[in-house]
């Protein structure tokens, strides 16, 4: 299960903790970090409900589950200390987290192949508020590395083959 929830507005920020052990717990004190906000985004926590631990990526703006495995992809603004802004495939069975793309940049339109294994989304360095523009260019990972940018902006209109079948 995962979910973010909107600070309340009247009190401090609470103590995040990024994990549910607390001798592996990296504790970050209000006024150390940013602001969860739309913009920066909001604390994803992942609970497993099988053993009762919580894991939480911190300023996430937009997540998706894969449709028939347990894989999760999220973007981040990063913490400006350890995270660095980016987009992650966090395979849930496991833990184990994977970056697939690391720039300071929007992202928006996540999506993952029903088992996980391949994932594609928009990504702009321009203007993070200007989501409107077509400054958007699609970046694809196919599950062996790194996710590459595979159409933008003044691309010439060619078919993109992508193997659908898993």
């Amino acid at each position: 299960m995962a979910y973010q929830c909107e600070p309340d507005k009247g009190s401090p920020p609470d103590k995040i903790l990024s994990s549910s052990d607390p001798a592996e717990s990296k504790v970050q004190t209000p006024g150390t970090t940013k602001e969860e906000s739309e913009e920066n985004g909001y604390h994803l926590y992942i609970r497993n409900l099988v053993n009762g631990s919580t894991d939480t990526i911190p300023f996430v703006t937009s997540y998706i589950f894969a449709a028939e495995e347990e894989v999760l992809m999220c973007a981040t603004t990063g913490d400006g200390k350890e995270l660095s802004p980016g987009i992650i495939i966090i395979d849930l069975h496991s833990g184990r987290h994977e970056r697939i793309y690391s720039k300071d940049d929007a992202y928006s339109q996540l999506a993952l192949s029903d088992k996980g294994e391949r994932a594609a989304f928009l990504v702009s360095a321009e203007d993070k508020k200007d989501k409107t523009g077509n400054n958007w260019s699609l970046c694809y990972c196919d599950g062996s590395g790194e996710a590459s940018v595979v159409a933008g902006r003044g691309s010439r209109r060619t078919s993109l083959a992508i193997k659908t079948s898993e």
